[in-house]
């Protein structure tokens, strides 16, 4: 029964045949008025012999009427392809439109009824009946899918101006929000002027009380936005004695100028934050650097005067002597290439290193740096892994500095990593740029923060036990910017990993 109630064919069915037993009810009704209550005699009436007939059918056709109205009211709104209530558009036709239609109907109805023939008359009637009983299911289906009256004419149209009226005031604050300070004040007084001069077409009693009924709020007003200008300038002289934690707290609901100044004083107060911190940090890293640097040459240089001094004492044919000079020889190499390093981290920095990028192939460099490392890195018992993507573009870079910056990174992997281990040497293709990877076990401990090591003379190796200057991380950094790439350590418990992304050269035509 339910699926039935959904097909079209039923309701369709159900409605012409309600038509046609509504009709048979009014013609056995009006047949039996005649017949008895017509003033002749019953058994002159020409149809006294099927008088039993029309009484049956005066019984059944109500009750089929009933039935079929029953059908009709429980299928309206339900269609098939449409689960709950579903509305068409002609359930969505204004029930105002639907009654003024069915009451011209009505008028029509009324005047063939007068002046027309019966023919015109019952037409009529019939497109009445069927316009009243498609009302009522209208009406049914409308009341099942929610209130009627959101279906009415007059709901749409307030719905309607609602909105439109929510539009404009919305457009109308955009612009007064939008408008300067100095054209909000205009328009302020120009509005309290103009109501003032409205006053004084009132009589005296009304005017009194509707300049009052005028000042008061204006008057909490200045002093709502006076509290909020108070605490502003309070924020102000906060910043200008140096007191940095002092934020401007406004009102909810205040001038956005108001509020856009507090934003922007809290922003000098975060950015002058920032800059005494940075400068605190930069403090430090420098007295660290001074350190560092007193501490690594002054090693190797104490060690020089100290055995230049056992020389003078020795017999140059002795035989510490040869010893001596190996190591003057050692730390004197050693103290040479600490001032290179300088050099070469100060010439980095500054960007005084002439670049000239070219399509380099990664995959070959790699191979060639493996091969350069191979006996040292048997030496640390450390096994290198190549992986390189197949068909992997080139990048754009400079291969001169690029070697220098995987000579600075396998170094520090022969005297950092952990022996019995392996090194990674990974190139692939991320994002339209070129992907270097160098990943190792670290011999040490980090506990040095990733984005420090690329800081000047800072090591893994906090104790500084191992010799290196703690600059070849800075300098592998400045040479990979000047060639427009990335240089990224990441440490995570005792890997290190080193990442490096390059540009990619454009394809040759």
């Amino acid at each position: 029964m339910s699926n039935l109630l959904r097909k079209p064919w039923a309701k369709v069915m159900a409605f012409l045949l309600l038509l046609i037993f509504a009709a048979g009810t009014l013609l056995c009704a009006v047949i039996l008025w005649d017949m008895y209550l017509g003033g002749s005699e019953l058994k002159a009436h020409p149809l006294f012999y099927y008088r039993n007939w029309v009484k049956a059918g005066m019984v059944a056709c109500p009750v089929a009427c009933l039935l079929l109205l029953a059908f009709s009211l429980a299928s309206a709104g339900r269609w098939e392809d449409h689960e709950g209530i579903h509305l068409t558009w002609l359930d969505q036709i204004p029930l105002e439109i639907d009654l003024a239609v069915l009451l011209l109907t009505l008028n029509a109805l009324r005047y063939h009824h007068y002046y027309g023939s019966w023919i015109s008359e019952l037409f009529f009637l019939l497109l009445t009946a069927a316009l009243t009983l498609l009302l009522l299911l209208v009406f049914t289906a409308q009341c099942k899918a929610g209130p009627p009256w959101k279906y009415t004419l007059l709901y749409r149209l307030l719905r309607f101006s609602r909105r439109l009226l929510r539009k404009l005031l919305r457009g109308l604050f955009l612009l007064l929000k939008n408008l300067p300070l100095l054209w909000k004040c205009l328009l302020g007084m120009v509005s309290v002027a103009a109501l003032l001069l409205c006053t004084t077409l009132l009589p005296v009693e009304g005017r009194i009380a509707t300049i009052l009924m005028l000042i008061l709020p204006l008057t909490g007003v200045l002093l709502y936005l006076t509290l909020d200008l108070h605490r502003l300038l309070q924020a102000g002289e906060k910043l200008a004695q140096g007191d940095y934690s002092h934020q401007p707290q406004l009102f909810r609901h205040t001038l956005p100028e108001f509020r856009r100044h507090a934003y922007h004083l809290g922003s000098v107060q975060e950015g002058v934050q920032r800059a005494v911190t940075e400068r605190m940090k930069s403090e430090h890293l420098k007295t660290e650097l001074i350190t560092n640097v007193s501490h690594d040459i002054k090693t190797p240089l104490t060690s020089i005067v100290n055995y230049v001094d056992l020389l003078q004492k020795t017999d140059p044919n002795a035989p510490e002597t040869r010893e001596y000079l190996q190591v003057l020889q050692r730390q004197s190499q050693r103290l040479k290439k600490l001032t290179e390093d300088l050099v070469e981290a100060a010439k980095a920095s500054s960007g005084n290193i002439p670049v000239h990028p070219e399509p380099t192939d990664l995959s070959v460099l790699l191979h060639q740096v493996c091969g350069e490392y191979t006996q040292r890195l048997e030496e640390a018992r450390i096994e290198p892994i190549l992986q390189a993507a197949p068909q992997l573009p080139y990048a754009m870079a400079d291969g001169r500095l690029l070697w220098r910056v995987l000579d600075n990174l396998m170094g520090n992997v022969c005297k950092y990593a952990l022996p019995g281990t392996r090194v990674y040497l990974t190139a692939s293709q991320e994002s339209g740029a070129l992907l270097l990877e160098i990943k190792n076990i670290s011999q040490h401990p980090l506990t040095v923060a990733p984005e420090e090591l690329t800081e000047r003379f800072v090591r893994g190796d906090a104790s500084r036990s191992t010799e290196g200057s703690g600059l070849g991380l800075s300098i592998a950094a400045g040479l990979i910017s000047l060639q427009r790439g990335t240089f990224q350590i990441l440490l995570d418990g005792d890997l290190f990993k080193v990442r490096i992304t390059l540009p990619q050269a454009e394809p040759e035509n």
